[in-house]
């Protein structure tokens, strides 16, 4: 690889690093209880329907796939969610995303095959991503 190349590569690789690192920027809970105690939204939700949709994200050739998720609030513990409130949550399926999946093969939330559909949530900013550092985790026994 002559120079020229070798730069412009370097430069293209360089460019993405703020784009990664931003990716994956959010509040970190020591644990499900303090992040009960501290996130501006907290809630516990009761999943109503899963569907993955292609993305439409030009940025991310290497994620196609958006995890959607529709919840039902069963439990409002801080926030502007109400009970029976339902919301939608859309993460994108890619490792350079901080997205929490609900399902995810070999996962917390799919021991056995079997979908976990009642979860903790905690969110930030708006209730619409779950993020892998919001400590939200299923809460079915």
């Amino acid at each position: 690889m002559t120079a020229a190349p070798a730069r412009a590569l370097c430069a293209l690789l360089l460019s993405l690093l703020p784009f990664a690192a931003a990716a994956c920027s959010c509040v970190m809970y020591d644990s499900p209880e303090d992040a009960e105690q501290r996130a501006p939204i907290a809630v516990e939700a009761e999943m109503l329907s899963l569907r993955y949709e292609e993305s439409v994200d030009a940025v991310l050739p290497l994620a196609p796939v958006v995890e959607v998720v529709r919840w039902k609030v069963t439990r409002s513990m801080r926030g502007p969610l109400a009970p029976a409130q339902t919301f939608e949550t859309r993460t994108t399926v890619s490792p350079a995303m901080c997205g929490q999946q609900v399902v995810q093969p070999l996962s917390a939330s799919n021991r056995n095959g079997r979908l976990r559909r009642h979860w903790r949530l905690f969110f930030n900013g708006a209730a619409d991503f779950i993020a892998t550092c919001s400590r939200s985790q299923p809460i079915d026994p």
